[in-house]
């Protein structure tokens, strides 16, 4: 992995433009994909930004990174959970703080989690 230099800046965070925050954001996006590459988990993948479809920004496939991990995946235990759709955390579904926050909601929650298609279990 080549060595690159990612400082926090104020210019990065206070960007005004939505060219000027890609452009940053797309940086940190490809070293984080190198720093992926060079931990050899799985294949070494495109670590270079891509449009997303038609959509006038671009992004770094994250799919293929989450998909590469998920096939090294050896536990049955964790394979179970990876079997179903990637969801990611609460916060990237719902904006409810009540969700968050309540935790006698906790169980109900956690069965978005636990499902697992039949047969890939």
């Amino acid at each position: 992995m080549r060595r690159r230099t990612v400082a926090y800046s104020p210019a990065r965070l206070l960007a005004e433009t939505l060219q000027e925050r890609e452009k940053h954001l797309c940086s940190a996006y490809e070293y984080v994909a190198e720093m992926h590459n060079a931990l050899n988990i799985t294949q070494p993948l495109s670590a270079k930004v891509t449009h997303f479809f038609d959509r006038p920004f671009r992004v770094i496939q994250g799919g293929d990174f989450a998909d590469a991990i998920r096939a090294r995946i050896t536990d049955p235990a964790v394979k179970r959970i990876a079997a179903g759709r990637l969801i990611g955390s609460i916060d990237q579904f719902s904006d409810s703080t009540d969700m968050l926050e309540d935790t006698r909601l906790r169980p109900m929650l956690r069965t978005l989690y636990d499902w697992a298609p039949t047969g890939e279990a």
